[in-house]
């Protein structure tokens, strides 16, 4: 679910290439790399995630169940994001990796046919996020935007922020660096999603296990689409980027009578 500022050591993750495939060593053994070193370094891995949703949508008015994160978080706080979702680790099926996700933070149990992917691609869409910092704020770039957390865009330097955008999001900082400006982690994955259509019970018997967020939160589909940019988080804006066609895929298999489930 996007880049996390603590670095577990001790969760491995899979180092994948470009396209999405492994790297694997002589022996045909899958690379792994810590957490934190795939987030200080920008090494590739995989994500997963899963949106549900709301048994209550209509064909003209889907709705979907959203992870409304902590407003004490300190990336993205009170965004919304994906209903549910986290790295891969070393697993290699991202199904059975979704499968997980629901159930330890959701306690959803679901059957591998019921995931619809959303992916056009076996690889997963990339996401690419870098967290600076910068005079005791917190300062996101992602694709071709910089924000400063907590306050006015406006209220960072004009010099700082055309370094940040001229060094782009694939390098690291070179020579140059404004005083005062550090990358505190530099988030490259590749994002699996799949849609969930839960019953009303389900949803009512959701147990939230992730303490750091504050629960699910329904709300019409287009709401989402349409969410100013300091509202979402870096996997919810990789989502509706790169799949346009998302109420089309929602309202092409939504269950009959669906808003009475």
């Amino acid at each position: 679910m996007g880049v996390a500022l603590r670095d577990d050591t001790s969760e491995l993750l899979n180092v994948v290439r470009e396209d999405g495939s492994f790297f694997t060593g002589d022996g045909g053994e899958i690379l792994t790399v810590p957490r934190g070193i795939a987030h200080t370094y920008g090494i590739l891995h995989h994500t997963t995630n899963v949106l549900l949703v709301s048994p209550r949508s209509l064909y003209e008015d889907v709705k979907i169940y959203l992870q409304k994160r902590s407003q004490k978080k300190h990336l993205f706080p009170g965004a919304w994001t994906v209903s549910c979702g986290g790295h891969m680790g070393t697993s290699i099926d991202p199904i059975k990796s979704a499968l997980r996700e629901a159930e330890e933070e959701l306690g959803l149990s679901m059957t591998p046919n019921q995931l619809i992917p959303l992916s056009d691609s076996r690889n997963g869409y990339p996401n690419l996020l870098k967290v600076w910092s910068y005079g005791g704020q917190v300062v996101l770039q992602m694709n071709t935007s910089v924000e400063c957390l907590g306050s006015a865009s406006g209220s960072l330097p004009g010099p700082v922020k055309e370094y940040i955008e001229g060094i782009g999001l694939l390098d690291f900082p070179g020579q140059g660096v404004p005083v005062g400006l550090e990358l505190e982690a530099f988030n490259r994955e590749f994002c699996f999603y799949f849609l969930y259509f839960p019953s009303m019970k389900q949803i009512d018997t959701a147990v939230f296990k992730d303490k750091e967020a504050e629960g699910l939160k329904e709300l019409p589909l287009a709401d989402f689409v349409a969410s100013p940019r300091n509202e979402l988080t870096d996997s919810s804006e990789t989502l509706i980027v790169n799949c346009p066609s998302l109420q089309k895929i929602i309202r092409d298999n939504l269950p009959k009578g669906t808003e009475q489930r």
